[in-house]
């Protein structure tokens, strides 16, 4: 198996894609896991090089000369040439988001991976934990932090987000009718850890090797039902029914 993971904000895509880059380094002869390759941004960008024979991504501040290129066009430019990177070397294991994929990576992707899709069933759980993230502006928390989740404002938008992400997701689908689909909520059910991710991927024959990677993050910790933390309550309850019918429907919207 080559694994590459395509998943939604907030669906478990953190920890479970470093799960399954160890496994993929353990068992599958993969370099290191990248991440998210194509999270990439004009206000601190990276760059993703080769450093001593192997891709790293960069995290250290480089100036961007805007004389070059617009930000859109720079980006589009630095995402080709990571392809160009990855094409040329692709036993990493790396992350995709939706908004982040191009229809000319289909077979690029197709050439070189076994597309492994990661979903929340729970949508409108995923939905809060979005929320919450967006109002402590806070995405991970390290496994001996104190911090908590107190409160969370529901903004609309959000929801138009992950209706549209969660689209774009499906359409990407489409392109790979073989891949597999995990959810998780079954990775949580199965035991949250290497194994359950063995078990998912249908890789049950790797089940008494696994390593364990050490914790480094844990769930959002809120301090109370996420639904109980929300502000603005009134404008949720009243948006809601609303979502829900969205999601259920499969639309890019709820108004």
């Amino acid at each position: 198996m080559k694994p590459i993971l395509f998943a939604t904000p907030r669906s478990g895509s953190t920890i479970i894609g470093r799960m399954i880059g160890k496994i993929a380094k353990d068992f599958w002869g993969y370099n290191d896991y990248l991440g998210e390759v194509f999270g990439i941004w004009t206000v601190n960008p990276t760059l993703m090089n080769k450093v001593n024979g192997k891709l790293e991504i960069l995290y250290e501040q480089f100036q961007l000369d805007v004389s070059l290129y617009e930000e859109g066009q720079w980006k589009e430019e630095e995402i080709k040439r990571r392809v160009r990177l990855l094409e040329e070397d692709p036993l990493y294991m790396i992350k995709i988001f939706p908004e982040h994929y191009r229809d000319e990576m289909e077979s690029w992707v197709k050439s070189n991976y076994t597309p492994i899709f990661l979903e929340r069933r729970n949508k409108i759980e995923q939905l809060l934990s979005l929320m919450a993230m967006h109002t402590k502006h806070k995405a991970t928390y390290g496994i001996r932090e104190n911090d908590t989740v107190e409160s969370i404002v529901y903004k609309s938008h959000l929801a138009n987000d992950l209706l549209f992400h969660d689209n774009l997701l499906n359409e990407i689908k489409k392109k790979f009718p073989e891949a597999k689909t995990i959810y998780y909520e079954d990775w949580l059910e199965l035991g949250a850890n290497e194994q359950a991710v063995c078990r998912l991927l249908g890789c049950e024959e790797l089940l008494n090797d696994v390593n364990m990677l050490d914790r480094e993050i844990k769930p959002t910790p809120y301090i109370d039902n996420p639904e109980n933390l929300i502000l603005n309550k009134d404008e949720w309850l009243k948006d809601k029914p609303l979502i829900i019918e969205a999601i259920k429907n499969k639309a890019k919207n709820f108004k």
